[in-house]
């Protein structure tokens, strides 16, 4: 989908209006079928199908939209609602399996931030993530999974396929009752997705939903301390400003205002060519020099920390 094209300012406008139900979409229509087709790829590749369904259900009649695109995705979100389902079942039996081992295991990201979604079943699920706090955890944990043929990434983190569904293990979490353990997890994700060539429109959903679900039950004073501490000040700033200027998300959810005037185009840009997970890889070398020289920017120490990891990684494997 073309950066700035008609078909891609509907496709943020009814991401917006499923968003915060308050998008003014008069005027936008029709839409060729061609036209339909593109923002239905791009809700894909993107991982916000369930969202831009939402959004679509009380279109008005001269949307162009037709009979056989309403029916696809109404198979697409019954295909999300049943993923979900699936999804939620592995994590109880995961956590079962934990507990009866005496296991320590914090389910991460996932169901926790799907609660913050208007419609919890629509948000299009990633991996299981299980973030063990102490070293006998995460040990004891290894030796349960063994027959999974784990990997170890290169931060150290581990992941491996069970029935099917991609598990990862943690050595770093976030406390799921801790609004600013979990502001600053998902903000360090986008900020790794986006590093690494693989951000999407579903993450920085995940953000702006997360700053309203949590609005006035934390601290402000606290996450801009922790912000600063961990190096994601700067790069904050430019995130809020995206989830305000791109996303339209009300400012009142801010946890404080934006510090001086950040540019979002490349930012904006990279998401397009990414898609989620970068599943948009034909393309996601396009913005390679962007990508540095905004990060060198807004993120200097966990741009260099993040690429020496990496780097550090491979070396690993090949002496292995």
């Amino acid at each position: 989908m073309k950066f700035g094209s008609n078909t891609y300012n509907v496709f943020l406008a009814l991401l917006r209006r499923s968003l915060w139900q308050a998008e003014d979409i008069a005027g936008k229509f029709p839409l060729t079928t061609a036209q339909w087709d593109e923002i239905y790829r791009m809700s894909w590749i993107q991982a916000v199908t369930g969202l831009m369904y939402d959004a679509i259900e009380d279109l008005p009649k001269n949307s162009g939209l037709t009979a056989a695109q309403i029916a696809r995705w109404m198979s697409s979100v019954r295909f999300i609602e049943e993923n979900n389902s699936m999804m939620s079942m592995a994590i109880d039996n995961m956590a079962a399996e934990w507990k009866s081992r005496n296991v320590t295991a914090i389910i991460q990201k996932g169901r926790n931030i799907a609660r913050m979604y208007p419609k919890p079943e629509h948000r299009v699920s990633g991996d299981i993530d299980w973030y063990f706090p102490t070293r006998q955890d995460w040990e004891m944990a290894l030796a349960m999974v063994q027959s999974y043929n784990p990997e170890t990434d290169s931060d150290g983190d581990l992941h491996y396929t069970r029935n099917g569904i991609v598990v990862e293990h943690h050595r770093h979490g976030s406390d799921p009752e801790d609004p600013v353990s979990v502001l600053i997890m998902i903000n360090e994700h986008i900020l790794h997705h986006a590093m690494v060539m693989g951000i999407g429109y579903r993450h920085f959903c995940d953000m702006a939903l997360g700053y309203k679900y949590y609005k006035g039950k934390y601290d402000p004073a606290r996450l801009r301390k922790e912000l600063k501490r961990q190096h994601l000040w700067r790069w904050t700033q430019l995130l809020n400003t995206f989830l305000v200027e791109v996303l339209g998300m009300p400012e009142e959810y801010l946890p404080f205002p934006v510090e001086g005037r950040h540019g979002t185009a490349v930012l904006e840009f990279l998401v397009i060519n990414d898609g989620n997970l970068g599943m948009e890889k034909d393309h996601r070398m396009d913005g390679l020099n962007m990508r540095s020289k905004l990060f060198m920017n807004y993120a200097p120490v966990r741009f260099f920390s993040r690429w020496i990891s990496l780097a550090m990684g491979r070396l690993r494997r090949m002496l292995k």
